[in-house]
């Protein structure tokens, strides 16, 4: 719930996968009825807070070499 949506990060529903973009810092995640459960839903949206967190402006996993958009095969 609401949690994901009060967090610090930009959340975008929609589209055909799950995705961080660390390029602009945005989480995608498809529209709920495309996931078998809530529970689904929110270990995929957990598991690309994974990758959110490694931004520039947190811990700086990300570099000029592997600045890639991370997909998530749950949805």
């Amino acid at each position: 719930g609401s949690f994901i949506r009060t967090g610090p990060w930009t959340l975008v529903d929609g589209g055909d996968s799950a995705h961080y973009k660390p390029s602009a810092d945005l989480i995608n995640i498809p529209e709920p009825e495309r996931f078998q459960s809530e529970d689904d839903r929110l270990a995929t949206v957990f598991h690309e807070l994974t990758h959110w967190t490694g931004h520039h402006s947190r811990l700086k996993r990300f570099n000029e070499t592997n600045n890639v958009t991370h997909r998530s095969s749950t949805a």
